[in-house]
């Protein structure tokens, strides 16, 4: 027996599978970010000379670049993603390759393009890349199914019934039952919702069984 709780459906698809914490700590942390690059990098504030504000709008840039990109990477999801992992990691091996042939050398070391004002180091972007291509390879060793059931119920609890006995048709565990019902037990069990039914009054029972995938 579990208890059961009613999913908010009512949010877009999107926002269903979105774990507001997430999105909302990045953005604190980013925020963080920006103030520390603007304490560290300001400089005094004089008459000849006004505060150094070059490097907070160049992070104020790349934050919102990175908060735009995190929408558009949710709203795509991650199935796209998997299907061409192999063409991007090929493609950020190409790139780091190159960077050792035509990019910028600074400190002894080559691992930036220089792209008008701005230097992009490919290595960041291929740490990304990294991950999504471990992710996909993991997903297809995986053994599920990737499909996820979904109960919505007034009712208290479920009652699972795992197949043991099932015969002729069908062999043992091939099947499983899950039924939303009361408590087994209420009767005599004070700490379990009441399954008295008074006269007059009218039983009713909601359940709704949604199939979608993780």
């Amino acid at each position: 027996m579990t208890s059961t709780q009613i999913p908010r459906e009512t949010r877009p698809s999107l926002l269903r599978h979105v774990d507001y914490f997430l999105p909302v700590i990045t953005l604190v942390i980013s925020a963080i970010g920006v103030l520390m690059v603007y304490s560290a990098t300001r400089g005094p504030d004089t008459l000849l000379r006004p505060a150094e504000t070059r490097f907070l709008e160049r992070q104020l840039i790349f934050t919102v670049i990175g908060a735009v990109a995190m929408i558009i990477t949710a709203w795509i999801g991650h199935r796209l993603f998997q299907r061409f992992a192999p063409h991007l990691y090929t493609f950020m091996l190409a790139v780091l390759f190159l960077v050792l042939i035509v990019g910028v050398e600074n400190k002894g070391t080559k691992a930036w393009f220089q792209v008008g004002g701005y230097q992009l180091q490919p290595s960041e972007f291929g740490k990304i890349v990294l991950i999504v291509a471990l992710a996909a390879w993991y997903g297809t060793t995986n053994t599920a199914s990737g499909r996820k059931l979904i109960i919505s119920t007034n009712q208290p609890g479920i009652q699972f019934y795992s197949g043991n006995h099932l015969s002729r048709f069908f062999n043992k565990n091939q099947g499983l039952c899950l039924e939303t019902q009361h408590f087994p037990d209420s009767p005599n069990n004070d700490n379990f919702p009441t399954t008295i039914l008074m006269a007059n009054e009218e039983y009713y029972s909601e359940t709704i069984y949604l199939f979608d995938l993780i």
